[in-house]
């Protein structure tokens, strides 16, 4: 489980608080999808191998590096998987979007920060830190 984030997050900040599973409100039109529609979805994550030539210690090398990102599935009105990822997947030939168009075009819900999730700890800590600000300032007026 994530930890709540400090400050309220954008959309497609809330991407990565989206559980494994479940449905997505579409919000605007995005082809194959209907405003107010509910649409299920999966959120995998995927390796990709990409092959690099670098200079290393003895010359030019050739190494494999690794990223892993997190990819959507979700299925449109004619029950075909749109993927959404951030770049596309070499073995997957069905259709893939980036997924900053699933922040634009769904309702990504909102994600509780601390000072909603820990309300009195963070209520508690504000003040005392205010408390502080007031005395420094205090301090730097009398000098």
């Amino acid at each position: 489980m994530n930890h709540p984030p400090i400050m309220p997050l954008t959309a497609i900040q809330r991407i990565s608080y989206l559980p494994d599973e479940g449905t997505l409100r579409c919000l605007s039109f995005c082809k194959g999808f209907t405003k107010d529609h509910y649409y299920p979805f999966v959120r995998r994550s995927e390796t990709s191998v990409f092959p690099v030539t670098r200079k290393g210690p003895t010359g030019m090398e050739s190494i494999e590096t690794t990223s892993t990102d997190a990819a959507f599935w979700v299925w449109n009105e004619f029950d075909e998987a749109v993927v959404f990822c951030r770049i596309p997947f070499p073995d997957w030939e069905g259709e893939w979007r980036f997924i900053l168009e699933l922040s634009e075009h769904f309702d990504i819900p909102a994600v509780p920060d601390v000072s909603e999730v820990f309300h009195e700890q963070y209520t508690t800590a504000k003040r005392t830190l205010e408390a502080f600000n007031e005395t420094l300032s205090v301090s730097r007026l009398s000098n």
